[in-house]
């Protein structure tokens, strides 16, 4: 199992698209969360144990189109399918503990209420090809939401408009790939 999620983490996170998407979320949340709660290696974790937990949710409902169209991944490949999804669902629990310790209750019951809304959203629609850009437009609101949960302000107009941005980003490389 170690070795497949090695791969994994090599085939699927440790990519100039994902290090980017770590850097402006990283950034996005320093730039939300109040001062006392702005603490670099705080964020680094949080962003990108958000991003691991939720591509590799995303990647694991993905596996059927996957095995049709990138049977090389090693998603498609493992014999592992069940701890994977286990790791992801650790993963999503292990933020919204961080985040509740640290930030309030409120916002771990946030991030958990998000982790239950993209896993239910996942499972109501299949990917089929036809519904595949619909869904994910649907699903990428997971970054603008949790901008909007992890900050100090959320009603602030700087907070919506990173939020906002942290939408459009990803929704247009989305489309244009």
């Amino acid at each position: 199992m170690l070795s497949d999620l090695r791969l994994y983490v090599r085939e699927r996170i440790l990519r100039l698209k994902i290090g980017v998407l770590w850097s402006l979320l990283s950034c996005g949340i320093w730039l939300v969360v109040g001062e006392e709660q702005a603490y670099t290696v705080w964020i680094l974790g949080i962003a990108a144990l958000f991003i691991f937990s939720f591509r590799l949710l995303d990647d694991l409902a993905d596996r059927a189109h996957d095995s049709a169209k990138h049977r090389e991944r090693i998603l498609v490949r493992t014999q592992h399918v069940n701890t994977f999804g286990t790791v992801s669902l650790g993963g999503m629990a292990g933020l919204a503990l961080i985040i509740g310790f640290t930030l309030g209750m409120a916002q771990g019951l946030g991030v958990m209420a998000l982790a239950g809304a993209v896993l239910s959203i996942r499972k109501a629609y299949s990917l089929r090809d036809e519904r595949r850009s619909i869904v994910s437009s649907i699903l990428l609101l997971k970054y603008p939401i949790l901008i909007i949960l992890l900050a100090a302000e959320p009603l602030r107009l700087s907070t919506i408009t990173i939020a906002a941005a942290f939408y459009i980003i990803p929704f247009a490389d989305e489309m244009l790939a």
